[in-house]
């Protein structure tokens, strides 16, 4: 991580968390806030909480700007389950899609960031 961030410029190393099950995480306070406000944070500062789902009827160049942090939920290689994706939207998430095509879960994260930068730059 530190090797990454050395090579690209950046001066601050991001939060890397420990692994926590998915309902506790979509559940969480980390999930509502990105970890980034407080529980009491203005809608301004709140996350934008996205969800990447093959089928959805919006397009992540659809979404409104991010007034704050911006969260994008990718699932594992199998895709998030059905029920998985309804918890997701039950806390907040925005079901969104990147296209026709079903990315590699290591792409998607990817694609998904170059997509909201090239749309709304950094934010």
């Amino acid at each position: 991580m530190i090797a990454a961030c050395m090579q690209c410029g950046r001066n601050r190393l991001p939060e890397l968390a420990q692994p926590i099950a998915f309902e506790r995480f979509v559940r969480s306070e980390a999930a509502a806030s990105a970890g980034a406000q407080p529980a009491a944070a203005s809608d301004a500062q709140r996350a934008t909480r996205l969800v990447l789902v093959p089928g959805a009827e919006r397009r992540l160049v659809e979404i409104a700007a991010p007034r704050g942090p911006a969260m994008v939920l990718i699932g594992p290689e199998a895709g998030l389950s059905a029920e998985e994706v309804e918890l997701a939207l039950a806390h907040g998430f925005v079901a969104v899609r990147l296209g026709p095509r079903t990315l590699r879960t290591e792409t998607a994260g990817i694609a998904a960031l170059a997509a909201l930068q090239s749309r709304f730059g950094d934010f």
